[in-house]
This record gives C-alpha cells, structure tokens and sequence, in this order.
C-alpha cells in the first residue's frame, strides 16, 4: 500500500510543480511536462492498486527514467540547477523504490 501512496503522492507533487512553473513563469512547457509526468505516475498508483501490479511497476519503472533523464538534461543545459537536482532525485528514488520491490518480489517468489 505504501507503493501506492507514494505513487500517488509524486504523481500530485509533479502535477502541481508543473502548475506552478507556469502560474509563475507563464511555462507552458513546464506545465504540460509536469502535468504528463504526474499522470504516468497516477495511472500507475492505480494500476498497483487496482491488482495490475507488474504493469504498474512497468510504467513507473519507465516514467522513473524519463524523468531522471530529463532532469539530467535540464541539469546540463541550464544555469539554475535547483530544478534539475529535484527531478534527477526524484528519478532515482522512484528507480531505487522499482529496484526494492522488485529484489524483494524476486525473493518472494523463491
């Protein structure tokens, strides 16, 4: 269940960051980009809690690594690196929660 909460939980902390860039800034792009990374994230919080669990784990696995490329892009290409280093975090801790479940559904299963 904590899976799922703290799913559920980026999926509204990306969604309303991406809110933010553009309520301050006028970012469209930021909008969009936190609104669709937020979503991935939701769908797959209901996907684990809904049963569909391997496929929840598939596209929270692959939104993890979108968003931590993207962070690291952002991190290369832009002078103020605070945004950058939250997405490049946040992308790791999703891949070490993936990385965690998936050891211990591995152990699990033996």
């Amino acid at each position: 269940m904590i899976e799922v909460i703290l799913h559920l939980l980026y999926g509204l902390l990306l969604g309303a960051g991406g809110y933010m860039g553009y309520a301050k800034k006028g970012s469209l792009a930021s909008f969009i980009g936190g609104a669709s990374i937020g979503i991935f994230y939701l769908i797959a919080s209901y996907l684990l809690y809904s049963g569909s669990v391997s496929v929840g784990r598939n596209v929270s696995l692959v939104t993890s690594i979108v968003l931590l490329v993207l962070g690291i892009v952002r991190f290369v290409t832009v002078q103020k690196k605070t945004l950058p280093i939250v997405f490049i975090s946040m992308g790791v801790i999703m891949l070490l929660l993936q990385a965690y479940v998936r050891t211990r559904q591995g152990v699990k299963t033996k």
